[in-house]
């Protein structure tokens, strides 16, 4: 184990997000620029049919440690597909650590310091509350 972790990568699957996902991103800068780490956001664009590609191709980070990575599926392969690919994108990076995040406002970016800490454990589970889901989720 690594005594300073160096990089972090951040995997992002997501799915016609257009609506919120400029939001996320901003969420996510906010929690990340409190550490004093370089992060890599991998967003897996899983074939979305809305405008989310080109929101996410407007997006850059105002901290240059970051960089936004955009990985574009050519056709739709599911949430789980999705995140492994962005795990095969990550295993080409030199990273300390992978976080694997939703876009859809389900995981809370100002999680990331918290979950930064846990560097005495190779895989670190968060599990969430109960979800508030509609019947058409």
């Amino acid at each position: 184990m690594p005594d300073s972790i160096t990089g972090f990568a951040i995997i992002t699957p997501c799915f016609n997000e257009g609506e919120g996902i400029l939001d996320f991103l901003r969420q996510l800068e906010e929690s990340i620029n409190t550490t004093s780490t370089a992060f890599t956001v991998i967003v897996v664009d899983d074939c979305s049919e809305d405008d989310t590609l080109e929101k996410l191709r407007s997006f850059q980070f105002s901290d240059t440690r970051h960089r936004l990575m955009i990985l574009t599926l050519q056709f739709n392969i599911g949430h789980q597909a999705a995140i492994y690919q962005g795990l095969l994108y990550a295993s080409t990076l030199k990273m300390d650590r992978v976080i694997i995040m939703d876009a859809d406002g389900e995981d809370d970016p100002q999680a990331i310091p918290d979950l930064m800490k846990h560097t005495d454990y190779s895989i670190v589970e968060v599990k969430r509350g109960k979800r508030e889901d509609g019947l058409l989720f």
